[in-house]
């Protein structure tokens, strides 16, 4: 169901929506691992380090390690993704905002999500 309503990580309405309830680092985590994915559909194996340096976060194993932990930890949170062991499974398409998230929006952007939602679903129905 969310592969057909939802949107990838890498959409307009996730930067524009998801970024304020996820964050700007668990928002860039999630969109460089859907670009990776597109190129690598049944996986990738990528050290945490070396991602956190690709991503900005710093690429050493001390007390700013954490920054790629919270990052992750926050995609798991609001159910983006799951941990398995030492395997990270993420979704291709994250789901409209739920009404909690969208009470928690800046006041301008909740304003207009349900308008930009209906049109958003409006062109996705007319491009099929």
């Amino acid at each position: 169901m969310i592969d057909s309503l939802g949107f990838d990580p890498r959409s307009g309405y996730v930067e524009t929506y998801w970024l304020s309830v996820l964050g700007p680092s668990a928002t860039l985590a999630a969109r460089a691992l859907a670009r990776a994915l597109e190129h690598s559909p049944d996986g990738i194996t990528v050290p945490l380090g070396a991602f956190a340096g690709q991503l900005g976060l710093g690429g050493g194993t001390g007390r700013h390690s954490k920054v790629i932990s919270r990052a992750l930890g926050r995609l798991v949170d609001f159910d983006m993704a799951v941990i398995a062991g030492d395997e990270l499974a993420m979704r291709r398409h994250f789901p409209p905002l739920a009404r909690r998230h969208i009470m928690r929006l800046p006041a301008h952007l909740a304003a207009v999500h349900q308008t930009d939602l209906d049109r958003m679903a409006h062109a996705k129905a007319a491009s099929r």
